[in-house]
């Protein structure tokens, strides 16, 4: 039999994937229905999330305390989603984040804010592009060559993806960083009380909007686009849970922010955590605008393994 010409490799016929530089929106109509596939524990505490801010859009005008209160709770429902993505993946010290903790759930966002300062200010001006694909829930992060500085004709086009896209660290002074800067900046101060009681606040908020205080009863001035920060922010930790459960390696970015959040939560006593030896990061040529997704062709399926079996 003669040989055949079987051209370039093509996606699935049911592939579906979105993004791109323009940040996290363009992914959205996708994320739902990445969620729907991803391991019942994370499934439904994410899909809840989500359900939680449409609830919160519809009731702002007839009820706008039960409103920010559902977008709170749909908040924490994300921050779950991610706990148990890191315990189900078994990252060292996940067994400590507590899900039923309204104080672990409020702590999660001001801490990714800090991650995000950080961020920003060592690789602001880097063009990022970030894609989701749903079967199976994958999430890619990619660089053009060109952003590097690199040029050449066989470059053209190109870009950088990284295999696992958590899988680098943030080091400071030759030691991994633990963003106490920038957290310390969000809560106004670097002192351990300060940062609690900043916490503290932001867990209280739920109780503020119930119940009555000696002041007067309960009231709430959130707006619209006040729903819209707090889902964009829960959007943000959903995303990562993805991240997390795609592949099995134990990424050095989540095992760096997760230690980093027990310390700042103070629960990280007599944790010890011991790094994978730094090796040469994971990455893939790709023609820049490929539809191919992560992982395909078969015969590289270490870049989507999901050890959790989609349950």
């Amino acid at each position: 039999m003669a040989d055949q010409d079987v051209g370039e490799p093509q996606p699935p016929e049911n592939f579906e994937e979105a993004g791109g530089a323009t940040g996290l929106g363009p992914m959205r109509p996708l994320l739902r229905k990445a969620c729907g596939q991803l391991p019942r524990p994370v499934r439904f505490r994410a899909l809840n999330a989500l359900d939680g801010f449409e609830r919160a859009e519809r009731l702002l005008e007839t009820d706008r305390a039960i409103a920010s209160f559902s977008a709170i709770n749909a908040q924490e429902e994300a921050a779950t989603a991610l706990f148990r993505a890191l315990q189900l993946q078994a990252y060292p010290g996940a067994d400590r984040l507590q899900p039923n903790s309204h104080h672990h759930k409020a702590a999660i966002y001001p801490f990714i804010d800090a991650v995000r300062t950080k961020f920003a200010r060592d690789v602001g001006g880097l063009e990022l592009n970030v894609r989701l694909s749903v079967k199976p829930p994958t999430l890619t992060i990619s660089i053009p060559v060109t952003a590097l500085g690199l040029s050449a004709p066989e470059l053209e086009g190109k870009a950088l993806q990284s295999v696992h896209p958590l899988h680098f660290a943030t080091r400071k002074d030759g030691r991994i960083y633990h963003f106490e800067e920038e957290f310390a900046e969000l809560a106004s101060g670097g002192s351990r009380n300060r940062i609690d009681r900043f916490v503290k606040r932001l867990a209280n908020q739920r109780n503020i909007l119930l119940y009555a205080s000696d002041q007067g009863p309960p009231q709430s001035r959130a707006q619209l686009r006040d729903i819209h920060q707090r889902r964009s922010s829960a959007e943000a930790l959903l995303y990562l849970s993805i991240a997390v459960l795609q592949t099995p390696l134990h990424q050095h970015l989540a095992m760096q922010g997760l230690e980093a959040f027990l310390k700042a939560l103070g629960a990280a006593a007599g944790l010890e955590i011991t790094y994978p030896p730094e090796r040469e990061p994971d990455i893939n040529f790709k023609a820049k605008g490929s539809e191919a997704p992560p992982g395909f062709p078969p015969e590289t399926p270490e870049k989507t393994v999901n050890k959790s079996g989609g349950q």
